[in-house]
């Protein structure tokens, strides 16, 4: 197979399972408000007990259909990734890459240490190496807002239009968002929530 045709096979099973994740995520989400939602009928209205079992009898069934078909994905991604490797050569294949796509290495870290390990009959000398990435590297994005995401969002929103243009309570209000989830997801949550008022929402504090 060509260069072309497996990088898009493997693109596109990659795309697929992360697709798939997010779907899971999603589902699993649902299943603890439903969680949540029956303790508190339990304790209030108990005749809305059995509705909510039903729908968390149906999203167990939908998890576990993803839980299927994600592991599919993944075993089909490897098989891609497998068949990719023969391309991986730089020496031979880094003239196949498109010049439209600039490479950029980034810095890491690097500890070796030299091992005696027992192996039992023998005692083997292994070299071990870890790896630190760059935090530049470490992608740990989350697509989907949590409840937690969502309340505080509610409250930054509320403190902001409580101020009512004073600048030191909104700043207030975005550093209180900023102390929960860092700046950078704060800003991402306050584009991804909507407020009550979509044309309220507030230009980034500098």
């Amino acid at each position: 197979m060509a260069f072309q045709d497996t990088q898009k096979e493997l693109n596109t099973s990659r795309n697929e399972r992360s697709t798939l994740e997010q779907e899971l995520l999603a589902a699993k989400e649902r299943l603890g408000k439903l969680g949540r939602r029956k303790s508190e009928a339990q304790r209030s209205s108990p005749q809305a007990v059995d509705a909510l079992e039903a729908q968390e009898s149906e999203v167990r069934e939908q998890i576990k259909q993803l839980g299927k078909n994600l592991e599919k994905v993944r075993k089909k991604e490897v098989g891609n990734f497998g068949a990719f490797l023969s391309f991986t050569d730089p020496r031979e294949n880094l003239s196949q890459l498109s010049d439209q796509t600039p490479i950029l290495l980034f810095p890491m870290r690097m500890e070796t240490r030299f091992k005696k390990v027992d192996l039992g009959e023998r005692v083997q000398d292994q070299l071990w190496v870890r790896i630190y990435p760059d935090d530049i590297a470490v992608d740990s994005f989350e697509p989907l807002i949590s409840e937690s995401e969502a309340r505080n969002a509610g409250a930054y929103y509320a403190a902001l239009w409580a101020a009512f243009g004073d600048e030191a309570k909104e700043r207030a209000a975005w550093r209180a968002l900023v102390t929960s989830h860092g700046s950078g997801r704060a800003w991402w949550i306050t584009q991804n929530f909507t407020p009550i008022n979509p044309d309220d929402k507030p230009e980034k504090p500098d």
